[in-house]
């Protein structure tokens, strides 16, 4: 199995950002915490996650996304298919 778990965007101005979200789309705060010495708010959309981080965008050219969390139950396979895609790089043995 393979699933999006949530997308990790940054936000300059976090209050606004977690605001917007919960006013336009229903969003409920799941938890506001520090992560990496920055605030980090999960919020639920629709059974979706989204992760809000405390953070400017760290340049212009590679937009608000910070991250996609993948999951899945079987993580050797799913590297195996990334890496003979040639989409990750990885030590031998890892």
């Amino acid at each position: 199995m393979i699933r999006l778990d949530h997308t990790h965007i940054f936000a300059a101005h976090i209050e606004a950002t977690v605001t917007f979200y919960q006013t336009m789309f229903g969003a409920r705060v799941v938890y506001d915490t520090a992560l990496a010495g920055r605030r980090n708010v999960r919020l639920d959309i629709g059974g979706m996650a989204l992760h809000v981080y405390d953070q400017v965008p760290r340049s212009a050219d590679r937009g608000l996304i910070h991250h996609l969390g993948i999951r899945t139950d079987d993580l050797e396979s799913l590297m195996a298919h990334m890496r003979a895609a040639r989409l990750v790089e990885c030590p031998t043995g890892t």
